[in-house]
């Protein structure tokens, strides 16, 4: 069974860079990956991960509200309704 989970975080970080200049600084910044920013700062900051949507077959594409309030099932639940539901719905 497939799950998609939109997403989102707020993160920041602290990078030290060795440059010639400023603005060469700045164009390093500006050139490194996200993957980079996180691998290179000493200090990474998040204000934790946030989940918007998921979908499901089952449930469809339901707030992390809803989701919480309607489909957060044990895996014996989940086994039970998916054996219920089927598998063109």
């Amino acid at each position: 069974m497939k799950f998609q989970f939109d997403w989102t975080e707020k993160i920041s970080g602290s990078v030290e860079i060795e440059a010639e200049s400023g603005r060469h600084a700045e164009e390093i910044f500006n050139s490194m990956t996200r993957s980079d920013l996180l691998e290179k700062s000493d200090e990474l900051r998040s204000q934790g991960v946030n989940i918007d949507f998921i979908d499901s077959r089952m449930s469809g594409m339901v707030t992390h509200k809803e989701w919480e309030e309607d489909w957060r099932m044990s895996d014996e639940e989940w086994e039970q309704y998916e054996n219920m539901v089927p598998e063109w719905a």
